[in-house]
């Protein structure tokens, strides 16, 4: 009898050692809390607000003391279930019940994207609750690193729109506490690059983010929220459940074919450094100038983003056009770092000629093709980490 007992016991520890993809049973026994933070000062102010509904009702579904949704929103004009909640920024509780949310604190008017305002906020967010996990969502326009114009002056001004002002990488990746949150994830644009994912790797555990543009509807949070919320986190059901959204997603009367177009990844931050490594390997000194040969149109291009004249491509079809013959390690490299990957078969680019991607191939990040002659952007390139880890 003690002997069963033992072997029971020592092949219930073995299964749970071996679940690798994070599928467990939710038993309700950990606290933890995910933030949103919603820079929705811009033309996505609707948007934001659909997508705060669809997190009310999912807590409607699930209510769960231990489980804490805040929101963190910077709108222009937000109205939820017919509570006007004004101009100025806000930080809610979704509760799922009454009008689906409670006011926590209302701040004066901010730069809800400047890194000092973005850390203090994050940090007061994370005080609400007292839990043993934490989660990032971070919510509005997204430009990977890539420079954006202002006043004639390029800058390199990534995430955020808050009436114009935007954060860029350096900024965000100090704007977030460290050794904070488990994930963060991007409902933004064309976050999921190697760059950024770089710059942020010792934020979090993992990142979710998108290689390509998310149109304005976002994460389907009803859906997706569940496996967030789990005691251990189902980064792959979230994934798919983003994936499923748009896949089946059928265009209103008048809507091209990109309503239901987009791309999502998991990546596993401790991975990310290994594959910096086994890219600098294969690129053996010639850093940047490695890739000047190769024709841009040749490669799969996930999304182009005025101003920029080039595009963001795949990042394994860009090292693969190096015509390298052994690129294993890499490759080996590069799957432990993307956990989990889906996209659907076409892609929307605001900034091709017809609007339209056709995927034929997606490693899951995204990644810059240094080119000669790309000026200022080759300049502020150069600041990145991955910049200086893989090239230099």
């Amino acid at each position: 009898m003690k002997k069963t007992l033992f072997y029971t016991i020592i092949l219930a520890l073995y299964l749970i050692s071996c679940n690798k993809d994070n599928k467990y049973i939710d038993n309700g026994s950990i606290n933890k809390t995910i933030i949103v933070y919603m820079v929705a000062d811009n033309n996505l102010n609707n948007d934001a607000i659909r997508n705060i509904n669809q997190m009310i009702s999912y807590k409607k579904n699930y209510q769960d003391s231990k489980k804490n949704l805040l929101v963190y929103i910077d709108g222009n004009d937000i109205i939820i279930n017919g509570e006007h909640l004004g101009d100025k920024p806000q930080l809610i509780k979704i509760t799922g019940t009454g009008k689906g949310f409670k006011i926590l604190k209302t701040y004066p008017e901010q730069n809800s994207v400047s890194p000092e305002v973005m850390n203090k906020q994050l940090i007061q967010a994370t005080r609400e609750s007292t839990s043993n996990h934490y989660g990032l969502i971070l919510w509005s326009h997204g430009s990977s690193w890539l420079p954006k114009s202002k006043t004639g002056k390029e800058e390199l001004k990534s995430f955020g729109n808050d009436n114009g002002e935007k954060i860029d990488m350096f900024e965000l990746q100090y704007a977030i506490p460290p050794n904070t949150f488990e994930f963060i994830m991007f409902d933004a644009c064309a976050m999921g690059s190697i760059e950024c994912a770089y710059e942020l790797k010792d934020k979090a555990e993992y990142i979710m983010a998108s290689a390509a543009e998310v149109m304005a509807s976002g994460y389907p949070y009803n859906k997706m929220l569940p496996h967030l919320f789990k005691e251990y986190t189902d980064y792959q059901s979230a994934a798919l459940e983003f994936y499923n959204y748009y896949n089946a997603k059928s265009a209103p009367d008048g809507h091209p074919f990109w309503y239901n177009a987009g791309c999502i990844s998991v990546i596993e931050t401790r991975y990310l450094s290994e594959l910096a490594l086994n890219t600098r390997k294969l690129l053996r000194g010639e850093g940047m100038r490695a890739f000047y040969s190769i024709n841009r149109n040749d490669l799969q291009i996930l999304a182009k983003l005025p101003p920029a004249t080039f595009g963001l491509y795949d990042f394994e079809n860009m090292v693969k056009h190096l015509g390298i013959a052994k690129i294993s390690r890499f490759e080996e490299a590069l799957q432990k770092a993307v956990k989990y990957k889906y996209s659907t078969s076409k892609l929307y680019s605001s900034g091709t000629s017809d609007k339209i991607i056709n995927v034929k191939t997606f490693c899951g990040l995204s990644s810059y093709c240094p080119q000669d002659g790309d000026g200022s952007f080759s300049t502020k390139y150069k600041q990145l980490a991955w910049y200086r880890d893989c090239y230099e």
